[in-house]
């Protein structure tokens, strides 16, 4: 199950940056920016704060990582956004090309879930 939650999630993020690149693209931004600073609202974050989640997951570092880097993600999409909204198209731009505040943080997580998924399957294999 987290494997699926976990390769779910990177498709997910994929296409949040898929949309975030289209509103460079059209200049209109489309999603709520406060919603977007949420890290309860996305399915990641629902299954991150979820009880379904067992404890051993939840105390493993990766576990904690993620969530940290998720909460990061968050708050670089929210600025973006919010610099987009604002008319601060430079800045936004800037937040979303390679090395920027919103690229980093999705290159970060995208990196760390990789990593924590083939854990999971090393650690599966290997019972």
């Amino acid at each position: 199950m987290p494997h699926r939650q976990i390769a779910a999630a990177i498709t997910a993020h994929e296409l949040w940056n898929t949309r975030l690149s289209r509103v460079v693209d059209q200049g209109v931004v489309a999603a709520d920016v406060q919603a977007a600073a949420r890290i309860d609202l996305c399915d990641f974050g629902r299954w991150l704060a979820s009880p379904a989640v067992p404890p051993e997951l939840r105390r493993h570092a990766n576990f904690r990582e993620a969530a940290r880097l998720h909460a990061i993600f968050h708050d670089a999409a929210a600025r973006a956004l919010r610099a987009f909204a604002e008319q601060h198209l430079l800045a936004a731009a800037v937040s979303l090309t390679a090395g920027g505040e919103y690229s980093e943080a999705s290159r970060l997580l995208i990196a760390h879930m990789r990593h924590w998924e083939a854990a999971l399957a090393a650690e599966r294999d290997a019972q």
